[in-house]
């Protein structure tokens, strides 16, 4: 095998493990989520990961190294913005305004406008059912 193919082998395992090791850790999150009795009803693939209990009345937000619990009566709003740096200028942008919690805002990352948009019908939805 020629240096540089045993440079791209090299790299492409780096990656591999970096992404082994990422995905371990927000499984163990998820773990510690449920440990303390919140039930994944729903899971929105955002970035960070969106996950609710409608029985709890509470949303969370997973992170690599840690995780937010929202109640919903803590969720003010439910807004959708534009990434100033995506050229196509398409809201792809989830913002939860918070009140009594540690953050005001949240932002989560969507892959598409669409997705977006049902997030925000479905969020604003679940916290209006009483």
């Amino acid at each position: 095998m020629s240096n540089k193919g045993l440079m791209f082998a090299f790299i492409a395992a780096v990656f591999i493990a970096i992404g082994l090791y990422s995905n371990e850790r927000s499984n163990q999150i998820l773990l510690r989520l449920e440990a303390e009795g919140f039930t994944i009803d729903q899971r929105f693939d955002s970035h960070p990961l969106l996950l609710v209990d409608r029985q709890r009345r509470q949303i969370a937000l997973a992170y690599p190294d840690r995780f937010e619990l929202i109640n919903y009566d803590q969720l003010l709003s439910v807004d959708v913005d534009i990434d100033v740096n995506d050229r196509d200028q398409e809201p792809r942008i989830l913002v939860l305004n918070l009140q009594n919690h540690s953050q005001s805002e949240f932002r989560l990352d969507a892959s598409t406008p669409e997705q977006v948009v049902g997030w925000k019908r479905q969020l604003q939805q679940w916290v209006a059912d009483n």
